[in-house]
């Protein structure tokens, strides 16, 4: 539809000034429909009646916005406003702003850095700007002979087919597609393209193509996706070798310093017993009191060494299995602040490093939710199904802001996730206020050996 000139006419003495608010609107549309007739051989649907144009500029995917101040604009007699128009304006003078307008669209369409392509229902490619020539490699007379289809790559082909089928039920809507595309050299190069669909459109009846050449920022992509897989693959190397240094030291610490102290501890009661015998009663009584000392002493010192123990590796763990093993932190965990409750559903053990990722998630669980979350109770589930183990820790203490976590220097959640990754298996943490916080680890059976 035509916009109408809203005509405003004011008295100034004898003379009568027409003051036309709205101007050169429809001119303008009408010098682009034939600039783009000009661009798309044979688009059909273009009519020489102006009420049945009904050109509409969102359809073609660019947008062009002219000020007043622009060329186009200016060649038509200066400013869009307050300009005094004649009845019945010169045929000559029109057709001159048409040429103007006309050249200044193309212009537009073609040095656009956007590749732009557009295909029939068919598939055959129906214009082609230059960027897109560039791209290609193709003249746009050669572009206008081939099919789009024949230059995808043939196991994205299918896909791209589906897309077309899909756009082509959707009217005006945008769709975003990824796929390789093969130039006149022979290279393949790999498009981001956004797809609209415009065969209703009576001046277009096309498929619109916006392409954008994303080589290079794929080849980046790539290489980022792989320095990160190094990066996951070297940390858990180091996790591996941690783990195995603390089964280690554990080990020794609980063969040489265990046994050793144990000893020193039988040689004091011995020494305790023997002194009792020899020593007069008044001697015995400074004696005893420093042999209750030093036993006091080694009693302490066993205890640290249990405790030292426990903390770099479990021998529960290793002894008797992950669920002894997670029964026995559930206990060591319940205080008088916090009480921990385990409900075993794992009927068997596991291998490694299965377990000992499982264990570690489960322990990092329960420090976060004795540290932070102030939960009165907390509750492990696990559970051995048929597509895995499923182990479910929940509080019902506070919600928690992960970031903040974070911030402090804690890195427990982060390395739970890195652990959950190392064996294969998905962690999901969800938090929500005055409902707790519930840690969900699924591992599936291809992980479980």
């Amino acid at each position: 539809m035509y916009y109408t000139e809203s005509n405003f006419v004011k008295e100034n003495n004898s003379t009568k000034r027409r003051v036309v608010f709205v101007t050169h609107l429809n001119r303008i549309q009408r010098i682009f429909i034939n600039t783009m007739k000009s661009c798309i051989p044979d688009s059909g649907g273009l009519s020489g009646k102006q009420d049945q144009v009904g050109m509409n500029c969102s359809c073609w995917p660019i947008s062009t916005r002219v000020s007043s101040s622009s060329p186009v604009i200016q060649s038509f007699g200066g400013s869009m406003y307050n300009e005094n128009i004649p009845d019945k304006p010169d045929p000559t003078v029109d057709s001159n702003q048409e040429e103007v307008a006309s050249s200044f669209f193309k212009s537009l369409i073609q040095k656009t850095d956007s590749a732009l392509l557009v295909i029939d229902d068919s598939g055959k490619i129906k214009f082609a700007n230059r960027a897109a020539e560039n791209l290609s490699g193709y003249q746009s007379e050669e572009l206008q002979k081939m099919e789009l289809r024949s230059h995808i790559y043939p196991e994205e082909l299918d896909t791209f087919l589906n897309l077309i089928e899909r756009i082509k039920k959707q009217d005006q809507k945008n769709e975003v597609m990824n796929f390789c595309f093969r130039q006149k050299s022979g290279k393949w190069i790999e498009l981001e393209v956004i797809v609209k669909n415009l065969l209703k459109e009576p001046n277009v009846k096309g498929i619109v193509f916006r392409m954008c050449n994303v080589s290079e920022c794929t080849k980046l992509q790539k290489k980022l996706r792989a320095s990160a897989r190094k990066n996951r693959l070297l940390a858990a190397r180091c996790r591996q070798s941690r783990e195995s240094e603390r089964k280690q030291i554990a080990r020794e610490l609980h063969d040489d310093l265990g046994q050793s102290v144990s000893v020193l501890k039988m040689n004091v009661e011995l020494l305790d017993r023997k002194i009792s015998r020899v020593v007069s009663p008044e001697q015995l009584e400074v004696f005893g009191s420093n042999l209750e000392q030093l036993k006091t002493t080694i009693e302490h010192i066993m205890s640290s060494v249990q405790h030292m123990v426990h903390q770099l590796r479990p021998p529960v763990l290793d002894t008797l299995g992950l669920n002894e093993a997670i029964d026995w932190l559930a206990k060591r965990f319940s205080s008088e602040s916090m009480n921990v409750f385990y409900e075993s559903g794992l009927g068997r053990d596991l291998p490694e490093p299965v377990k000992t990722q499982i264990f570690r998630i489960c322990q990092e669980a329960l420090n976060n939710a004795y540290r932070h979350s102030e939960a009165e109770n907390v509750t492990i589930k696990s559970e051995l199904g048929d597509l895995g183990l499923t182990l479910r820790i929940f509080d019902d203490g506070v919600c928690f802001d992960e970031d903040k976590i974070n911030e402090t220097g804690s890195y427990g959640l982060l390395n739970m996730q890195e652990r959950a990754n190392e064996i294969e298996s998905r962690l999901e943490i969800n938090t929500h206020p005055g409902r707790g916080t519930m840690v969900i680890l699924k591992v599936p059976n291809m992980a479980l050996g």
